[in-house]
C-alpha cells in the first residue's frame, strides 16, 4: 500500500511538471493556461461551427483551460476563460498549451533536427512571434503564428521580454507580410507607434531601418554619379 501511495504521488507530479510541447491529457489537467497561436481566432459561445461569436482572440492571447472538449463536425473545441472572466469555446487549432511566448530578434534559419543541423526551408525573421515547445541546453524548438512555421533555433536569437512579446503581436499585423518579412515602407510608421522604443527588439527594429535609409542613399548617390558619367 505504501509503495502504491508514492507510486501515485510521482504520477501526479511528473504529470505537473511536463516539458513544454510535451503531450498531455487536457481533461486531466483543468485549471491549466495556454495562448492563443492564431491571429483573430473567434470565442464561441457554443462548441459548434455556427455558434455565435463572443469576442475574438489575437496572437498571444492568454486562456485558461476547464476541462471540458467538445467536437462539432471535425472540429474540436475547448471550453477556456480569459483574463476577464469570460467564457466560451475555442478550437482545439488555436491553442497552444504548456508553452512560452517569446520574439524573434535576430534573422534564424530554422532546422529539423538540432544534431544533424540540415536547414529547413524556412526562416524566422526580427519581430516574428513564435512559441517557445521544447528545449535542448542552447536550442529551443518555436512554433511560429498561425502554426506556419517549426523547427530549432538557437535561444539566442529570441527575446522572452514581456515588451518584446509585446511588439511581435503588433508587428504580425501591422508590420510583417504572409512570409513574415518586414514590409519596409511599415517600418517608420510602426516604430514611431510603439510605446516603448527602448525594448531590445524596437532598438533592433531602429537599427534596421537605418541600415536601410543608409543603403538608399549609397543607392540614389550611385544612380547620381553614373548619370553623370554617361553624360560626360
Amino acid at each position: 500500500m505504501k509503495n502504491l501511495t508514492i507510486f501515485l504521488i510521482a504520477s501526479v507530479l511528473l504529470t505537473c511538471t511536463k516539458r513544454p510541447g510535451e503531450e498531455i491529457i487536457m481533461n486531466e489537467i483543468p485549471g491549466i493556461k495556454g495562448i492563443c497561436i492564431y491571429h483573430d481566432c473567434p470565442l464561441r459561445e457554443k462548441p459548434q461551427n455556427e455558434s455565435e461569436f463572443l469576442t475574438t482572440l489575437y496572437l498571444g492571447d492568454e486562456i485558461r483551460f476547464l476541462g471540458e472538449v467538445k467536437t462539432d463536425v471535425n472540429n474540436e473545441y475547448y471550453k477556456v476563460e480569459l483574463y476577464d472572466g469570460t467564457l466560451g469555446w475555442l478550437e482545439k487549432k488555436a491553442v497552444l498549451f504548456n508553452a512560452r511566448q517569446a520574439a524573434v530578434v535576430t534573422r534564424s534559419s530554422l532546422y529539423q533536427q538540432i544534431n544533424k543541423l540540415e536547414i529547413k526551408e524556412l526562416i524566422l525573421n526580427p519581430a516574428e512571434f513564435v512559441a517557445i515547445i521544447g528545449e535542448e541546453g542552447e536550442w529551443v524548438k518555436v512554433l511560429g503564428a498561425n502554426r506556419t512555421k517549426s523547427g530549432w533555433m538557437k535561444r539566442e536569437y529570441l527575446s522572452l521580454e514581456d515588451e518584446d512579446v509585446f511588439i511581435a503581436t503588433l508587428a504580425y499585423s501591422d508590420l510583417l507580410d504572409e512570409n513574415g518579412e518586414i514590409i519596409e515602407k511599415q517600418l517608420p510608421y510602426f516604430i514611431h507607434s510603439l510605446p516603448d522604443k527602448n525594448a531590445p527588439l524596437a532598438l533592433q527594429l531602429q537599427n534596421i531601418l537605418e541600415e536601410q535609409v543608409a543603403d538608399a542613399i549609397a543607392e540614389s548617390i550611385l544612380e547620381y554619379e553614373l548619370g553623370y558619367s554617361e553624360e560626360d
